[in-house]
């Protein structure tokens, strides 16, 4: 499998459909690609939905809620624990593909990376650093660190990571849209749970958690690094 789209998601089917819709239309080979979606038990909703849906190349994981959106990141641990691709692409239920056959270009990248797609957010084209809302590791890098992130930031643990080890390489054959749907309904009961959660965070909950383990990832990096592995 070349790569796998890991999607925590909750009762957002109709953004989830847009999004399965045009990753599989967005690539040449739709075999390559798998979708793992991680659904809270409670969400009967989104199971349903999928349910219909489930094969080779779509997949689902129930499980229960965690602690909400400060635990995101059990969410896509869980998807990689089970992923079978050779890429890891963090996406979201609310992202949609906007360019095709970029699949045939992953497929010639040997080098162990993580890939920093090209984005348009909330009508503006992100810029090619220090905006990775959506890293894409290579497997070998999430075998390495033994996870694909400590920390509830998921994107920026990752993207600062790849750039402080020289690892991160813009791709902008990869192209997404990101609707921000999480900033543009109130009703949406993920907003409410991470403005909750946040307000209750002690002071410099993810700095804590990013500097306790930022220099143990780089430390296991350059020792594959210096043992050749890393390209």
């Amino acid at each position: 499998m070349l790569c796998t789209v890991m999607v925590p998601t909750r009762k957002r089917v109709e953004h989830l459909n847009k999004m399965l819709n045009t990753l599989f239309s967005s690539v040449s080979n739709p075999n390559c690609i798998e979708a793992i979606m991680r659904v809270d038990e409670d969400d009967t909703e989104t199971q349903d939905y999928l349910s219909d849906k489930l094969n080779n190349n779509i997949k689902m994981i129930v499980g229960s809620r965690y602690n909400g959106y400060v635990e995101l990141h059990r969410f896509y641990n869980e998807i990689a624990e089970q992923a079978k691709g050779t890429w890891l692409f963090l996406s979201n239920d609310d992202l949609h593909f906007n360019k095709t056959n970029w699949d045939l270009k992953l497929e010639k990248i040997e080098e162990v990376l993580v890939l920093n797609p090209k984005i348009l957010s909330d009508g503006e084209w992100l810029p090619e650093k220090g905006a990775n809302c959506f890293p894409v590791m290579h497997r070998r890098i999430y075998e390495i660190l033994g996870h694909f992130s400590p920390c509830y930031l998921n994107d920026a643990y990752v993207s600062t990571l790849a750039s402080k080890v020289g690892l991160e390489v813009y791709t902008p054959f990869i192209e997404v849209v990101h609707s921000r749907y999480d900033l543009n309904s109130d009703n949406d009961s993920t907003v409410k749970e991470l403005t909750a959660a946040c307000d209750n965070l002690p002071p410099h909950f993810y700095e804590d958690c990013a500097n306790k383990n930022m220099g143990i990832d780089i430390e296991k990096i350059y020792r594959q690094l210096l043992k050749g592995i890393l390209k």
